[in-house]
């Protein structure tokens, strides 16, 4: 992918500016942060490590603090800034196995990614691992995907946390890491990253213990305009032994129409319905198909 660079004069985040410096240039389509709409800016390592970072994720605000300040009560993590990468970098433990390095990742929207090997580290034998797809500036991946019964991170534990595993020569084993913590993990919980103290401060927010949503269709789904476009069908999954295939188009689910609103609405829960629910969809050629929704993975 194509990154440039551009001198500034100075930039400013709230309180805090910068004089002198670049910024790096690139496309960055909605597809990837996994918004709906595409981003202006992306805030680096490299503007906030001389700070202590405050993330309140309900108050959908950031501060920056001095080192050694802790704002709110909570269990620790350690974390520490790699000298090669230059990215916060903690480690998680799960079946007993300690993993490390695993870069702390507030813009990745999974909760937990690991590589290959570090997935075999954990020796763990779950019910069932499926496959998912996600994106980022450089297009979509498609990983792994199981639910960990147990992981913790420093003092804090959790329970039933979905994990994506790399396929080989993924991103985190190229860069010599274990895997990266998302803020699908960390959004659980106000954060503050602290490296200069060596730590992360994590207190749980209402609803940090309710477990992930499983897809009970296998299907992943964009939308645009008025249709429901098949980015990834789940290995394993109800639409997998149907026949589903990525590109599949549909415009009505239970006899209603697919709408700009359709996302924001109850009626795009069925992914995740009721085991034993059947869903009838129409797809964009005319064709109807029938789902029954189950529990695979």
């Amino acid at each position: 992918m194509d990154v440039g660079t551009v001198a500034t004069a100075s930039l400013a985040a709230g309180g805090m500016i910068r004089t002198g410096g670049t910024l790096a240039v690139v496309d960055l389509p909605a597809t990837a942060t996994g918004s709906a709409d595409a981003v202006d800016l992306l805030v680096g390592r490299d503007l906030t490590a001389p700070f202590a970072l405050d993330i309140d994720y309900r108050q959908r605000r950031f501060r920056f603090l001095k080192s050694g300040r802790m704002p709110f009560a909570g269990v620790t993590a350690p974390l520490a800034i790699a000298p090669d990468r230059q990215v916060y970098v903690s480690s998680v433990t799960i079946g007993g196995h300690q993993l490390r390095p695993l870069v702390v990742d507030t813009g990745d929207g999974s909760a937990v990614t690991l590589s290959g090997p570090a997935w075999k580290q954990a020796k763990l034998t779950p019910a069932a691992v499926t496959s998912t797809i996600s994106y980022g500036i450089a297009g979509p991946v498609t990983s792994d995907l199981a639910i960990v019964p147990t992981l913790a991170v420093g003092q804090a534990t959790a329970r039933d946390v979905e994990v994506r595993i790399e396929p080989a020569g993924g991103f985190s084993e190229t860069i010599g890491v274990a895997g990266r913590i998302g803020s699908g993990f960390l959004q659980k919980y106000r954060v503050l990253l602290d490296p200069g103290a060596g730590h992360m401060l994590m207190a749980p927010e209402p609803g940090a213990t309710t477990t992930p949503v499983r897809s009970t269709s296998g299907l992943l789904l964009g939308i645009t305009r008025d249709r429901l476009k098949v980015l990834h069908v789940m290995r394993g999954g109800p639409a997998a032994a149907s026949g589903w295939r990525e590109g599949d188009a549909i415009c009505a689910v239970d006899g209603a129409a697919v709408s700009p609103a359709y996302a924001a609405s109850p009626a795009a829960r069925w992914v995740t319905g009721a085991p034993g629910t059947s869903v009838t969809l129409r797809l964009c050629d005319g064709q109807e198909r029938k789902l029954t929704l189950r529990r695979f993975y």
